[in-house]
């Protein structure tokens, strides 16, 4: 039981972060389940940013390749990777 409530946390913790940083350059609603790079929040400048940000703070690194994948920008899925990530390492 205490794992499930461990990986939570550790769920809401990624997307807060997420939220925190793209809070600094989007205004209004973020959607956690369309990209972000296909709707127009996020320029190629900005997803060099954001992937140095999630690498930076979680300590892992993604290929370009992953980048470079629509899903990338979808905040839910991106979630998951960055979780998926942080297990592996762990």
């Amino acid at each position: 039981m205490q794992k499930k409530n461990k990986n939570i946390n550790k769920k809401s913790d990624v997307m807060s972060k997420l939220f925190f940083f793209l809070r600094k350059s989007i205004k209004g609603n973020i959607p956690i389940d369309k990209s972000l790079l296909d709707i127009g929040l996020l320029d190629s400048f900005e997803h060099i940013k954001f992937k140095i940000f999630i690498e930076e703070n979680w300590k892992i690194k993604f290929k370009d390749s992953e980048t470079f994948d629509t899903n990338f920008f979808i905040l839910k899925d991106l979630e998951k990777k960055i979780l998926k990530k942080i297990q592996k390492k762990n």
